[in-house]
């Protein structure tokens, strides 16, 4: 059985004939191992409370199209120059398309020393929720 662990650390299925490092199957290993061990914390769409404070790292036309009520849109590629317009006081749960984009703003925050959660799936995720009425 192949788990999370092993999958990142062993790269099981890496040969560069066949594969890159950036196989959509590494990633995903070495995402669930940031989980399992704690290196990103993550939430979950229905755990939003209306005072938490949500970051949307899509690009403005992605945002300016659709998103969750209340978020702040700062793209990803602009993050590092926006960190000192960031609540320091407050978690700082994050999404994006899928969950990527945000995965890796969570590692940024976090090793600025902001709390962050990604939340999970991204807004593809977050449209499914709230189609199936399963958010607060």
């Amino acid at each position: 059985m192949i788990t999370s662990e092993s999958k990142a650390w062993r790269c099981t299925v890496y040969a560069p004939p066949y594969g890159s490092a950036k196989d959509p199957v590494n990633i995903a290993g070495y995402a669930a191992a940031n989980i399992v061990d704690g290196t990103v914390k993550v939430k979950h769409f229905n755990e939003i409370e209306k005072e938490d404070f949500i970051l949307d790292l899509r690009t403005p036309s992605e945002f300016a199209r659709c998103g969750i009520q209340n978020a702040q849109n700062v793209p990803l590629n602009h993050l590092h120059n926006k960190l000192d317009e960031l609540p320091r006081d407050k978690t700082i749960n994050a999404y994006c398309g899928v969950g990527l984009r945000s995965y890796m703003a969570c590692r940024i925050l976090e090793q600025n020393g902001f709390d962050a959660r990604n939340l999970s799936g991204g807004y593809t995720t977050y449209l499914a929720i709230a189609k199936s009425g399963l958010l607060k």
